[in-house]
């Protein structure tokens, strides 16, 4: 029984950890949360409805915290949300087999550990997409949002629009979802 409290303790405190560290680079955190389950070895029927519903809380509080600083535009929001928002329902309807599942979380884990390693583009280089692309790569990370349980997060907190520095919370990330994926896929 006193195992059963540790983990559950040490799930809270790290989920509470992520949900900082990911709000504050711009994301809603479902990939570490997921992460977290993963290394906990908690079963997909949870980790799936678990990790959407803290990103849509932890992204809903960092979606206000840049909208109030000046760092959310809703014109570029718009379109990656009219259609990830519907497939993400269509995906979460879907239940993989876990060992499908399994695999393909690693491999989004491990795509979003290379996009937060790897600075794309500088901050202040940011080119807003055409409306027909936003809707086909939000179309896109929708569905694989929905099947897998991330949320795709795109707007940060208070830390992250204030005081931290981006890159290299980023990167530290990077390390922790690179690892979650590598055990998904391979063990």
């Amino acid at each position: 029984m006193e195992t059963i409290w540790l983990t559950e303790i040490l799930i809270v405190l790290a989920i509470l950890v992520v949900a900082i560290l990911y709000s504050s680079v711009g994301h809603g955190g479902a990939s570490g949360y997921l992460a977290v389950m993963a290394f906990l070895t908690v079963a997909p029927n949870v980790t799936k409805p678990t990790a959407l519903i803290l990103n849509v809380f932890v992204a809903s509080i960092a979606t206000f915290q840049f909208y109030r600083r000046g760092y959310f535009d809703w014109k570029v929001f718009a379109p990656f949300a009219v259609a990830s928002v519907p497939m993400a329902f269509v995906g979460g309807m879907i239940t993989l087999p876990t060992q499908i599942y399994r695999p393909l979380l690693g491999l989004v884990l491990l795509l979003a550990a290379i996009r937060l390693a790897w600075n794309f583009t500088s901050e202040k280089a940011i080119v807003k997409p055409s409306i027909w692309l936003a809707l086909i790569i939000g179309a896109i990370i929708g569905l694989l949002s929905g099947l897998v349980g991330v949320g795709g997060g795109i707007i940060g907190s208070s830390l992250g629009s204030a005081y931290f520095q981006s890159i290299t919370l980023r990167r530290v990330l990077a390390i922790v979802l690179l690892t979650a994926g590598v055990k998904l896929i391979f063990v």
